[in-house]
């Protein structure tokens, strides 16, 4: 023998199937569609100004560490740029005892 359901709801058909669209859409498409198009984000490049500045260290300094490898830097033209994950890898982690 076969049981049936039947549900009563106080609503139309039609605001029936938007409410159940809706709550399909808030519970599983939603955080899906958050997931895949979560935001970049923005890529920032400083001069060697700028640089020498955020790391509290000379013009100079800072030309050494680039040429030893210490810290990456880019080139545009006769530019010479670093990102912010370039000043981050640059920074070395203290241990302490």
């Amino acid at each position: 023998m076969q049981t049936q359901t039947i549900i009563q709801h106080s609503t139309t058909p039609t605001e029936f199937v938007a409410h159940v669209a809706e709550e399909l859409f808030n519970n599983h498409l939603r955080p899906y569609l958050q997931k895949i198009h979560a935001p970049t984000p923005e890529l920032r490049y400083h001069s060697r100004q700028e640089t020498a500045k955020i790391l509290g260290i000379a013009l100079s300094t800072l030309h050494d560490k680039t040429k030893t490898g210490e810290i990456s830097a880019n080139r545009l033209g006769g530019r010479v740029l670093y990102s912010d994950a370039d000043i981050k890898n640059a920074l070395t982690k203290i241990r302490t005892v």
